[in-house]
């Protein structure tokens, strides 16, 4: 997600983030603002600073973050929340040793559920999808939210089952509120990449459009849209078989 931290923050899924990306956070402007002096209000800086990285799209904002991450924690006498993201952050990152020294930090991070979806996602990483599995069907008996019901439905999209994947991902926005937009335009653009990867353009375009009507605006769905006229523009200047002899 984690998967409550953010609608993309969902370990290896599609939300690709380009070098070079123009946004609110450009290289180094994350840290040219000024930090708060107050220790109590670090938390809050830090989770702003990640939110606007991510709305950006921007992996050089994020590497910013994960620094911002590391001259926090000190000041915190109970810095769980800020090792969580740190793990998030790195994975966004591909920084995956970093990803397990942040859960293994704090034992009550480690353990906890949005923990152990991380850990999932990183056995997914590293090709061990049974336990991946198991990590996410676990987290599910304990609490169906929706962000582990997304890395489900990855699951099932990569595994060949993209019926199976596109029902847990309407389940997972069955599970919103009506302020996460975000989270619900990435759910739908996750639905619109599953038929377009099956030749369903049509569908794809709907879900699409359904995700930019819920979240105008959004760098992953004009991404996705730009994806979908290329291939439609190619599909369109291919020659018919019987029109070639």
């Amino acid at each position: 997600m984690v998967g409550r931290l953010d609608g993309s923050s969902l370990g290896g899924l599609r939300d690709r983030d380009p070098a070079n990306r123009a946004g609110y956070c450009q290289a180094g402007g994350i840290e040219a603002q000024n930090e708060p002096a107050g220790t109590e209000r670090v938390t809050r800086y830090v989770y702003r600073l990640y939110q606007r990285a991510s709305l950006a799209g921007d992996p050089t904002g994020l590497g910013a973050v994960a620094r911002a991450i590391d001259r926090a924690i000190p000041f915190l006498v109970h810095p769980g929340d800020l090792y969580l993201l740190k793990a998030n952050v790195a994975f966004k990152l591909h920084q995956f040793a970093n990803v397990q020294s942040a859960l293994r930090a704090v034992p009550s991070v480690y353990h906890s559920n949005e923990g152990r979806l991380i850990r999932a996602d990183l056995d997914f990483q590293f090709g061990r999808y049974r336990t991946a599995k198991n990590g996410y069907c676990a987290v599910l008996k304990t609490e169906r939210s929706w962000g582990a019901l997304a890395r489900l439905a990855h699951f099932c999209g990569k595994m060949g089952d993209p019926a199976g994947a596109d029902e847990l991902y309407e389940e997972a926005q069955d599970d919103l509120t009506a302020k996460e937009m975000r989270a619900f335009a990435w759910l739908e653009v996750q639905r619109g990449f599953l038929d377009f990867a099956r030749g369903r353009y049509r569908q794809a375009r709907s879900h699409y459009d359904r995700a930019d009507a819920a979240y105008p605006g959004y760098w992953l769905v004009d991404e996705h849209v730009a994806e979908l006229l290329a291939a439609q523009d190619r599909y369109a200047r291919t020659p018919l078989p019987f029109l070639n002899g």
